[in-house]
């Protein structure tokens, strides 16, 4: 019988249908989970009631409610610290429209036996139709990334936290997600992190570990065709992406940079409407990345 003892971290805002589904298929998992932590942005749909009332029912479900919406980012860094004051030995962590499969966390646990020590284990992002997901793409790993591709375990670099398993130590050496970000690229910046301090361990995707993120429509992320209520967040894709790039040395700077260039191009030459707003946008976030320089909160042993 396994013992360890897994925890799992959500972030919700304003999807309380969504939340319930989430909920519900975390308590029919098949491995069952030692605490469910809800981090509430803030919400103002009924949340906060009814998170209330399955934690009086339940006291394995922990929720804390933030008093201002500080993203996604801030949600996690919250959530993660609570699974630190626990003693469980794994963090799975997801967003509410995140739908596991009732054996996602088992598979986790169980490919968990048979690798080597890892710095963490994403699941196979799915979206409503069975096809893949295309907003969760891993980075696969070059090199040896097919050590394991007969047991569909394939090792990658980074990841979407869309069912990230990640252990206690690990967490405990990196450190938390930075609160700063507030949207858009934490998870590739924390994934990021955790695969360059922990050279010595490997990160693999378990293709048998299958979630369907449930988004209206199944499309990558693009300022150029957009909707214009989603445009004001793209400042913060490209100013995080740029920290992110900027850390990893001039190359991959640069490269940035000129993908970003290239955008404002696309985006003139496209059909799209405020232009003008969208490479404002655009613009004002990447040279916002050139300054930004966000705390990374470590681990008080």
């Amino acid at each position: 019988m396994n013992t360890n003892k897994v925890c799992a971290v959500v972030v919700t805002y304003n999807k309380i249908d969504l939340l319930k589904e989430c909920i519900s298929r975390l308590e029919k998992q098949t491995f069952l989970l030692n605490h469910l932590i809800v981090v509430d942005n803030a919400s103002t749909d009924g949340t906060g009631d009814y998170l209330d009332q399955i934690s009086k029912s339940n006291s394995s479900v922990i929720p804390i409610y933030l008093l201002n919406n500080i993203g996604g980012a801030g949600g996690f860094n919250a959530g993660i610290k609570k699974f630190l004051e626990t003693d469980d030995d794994f963090v799975v962590i997801l967003d509410d429209d995140s739908l596991l499969d009732f054996s996602c966390i088992e598979s986790l646990v169980l490919a968990a036996s048979k690798l080597p020590k890892f710095g963490f284990l994403c699941s196979n992002v799915r979206w409503k139709d069975n096809t893949a997901c295309l907003m969760n793409v891993p980075k696969v790993s070059e090199g040896k990334w097919s050590d394991y591709i007969e047991d569909g375990i394939v090792k990658v670099d980074t990841c979407s936290f869309v069912s990230v398993f990640i252990p206690r130590d690990v967490v405990k050496k990196v450190g938390l997600p930075i609160t700063d970000f507030f949207i858009w690229g934490d998870d590739l910046e924390y994934t990021g992190r955790i695969n360059s301090q922990f050279k010595e361990r490997e990160n693999y995707l378990v293709a048998s570990s299958k979630v369907t993120h449930a988004m209206t429509h199944n499309i990558n992320v693009d300022i150029v065709s957009d909707s214009e209520d989603r445009l004001q967040r793209y400042y913060y894709r490209y100013r995080n992406l740029n920290f992110v790039n900027r850390r990893q040395g001039l190359k991959a700077s640069t490269k940035y940079v000129l993908k970003s260039v290239l955008t404002i191009f696309k985006i003139l030459k496209s059909n799209a409407h405020h232009k003008g707003r969208r490479c404002g946008i655009l613009i004002r976030g990447m040279l916002s990345g050139f300054i930004f320089n966000p705390k990374i909160e470590v681990i008080d042993s």
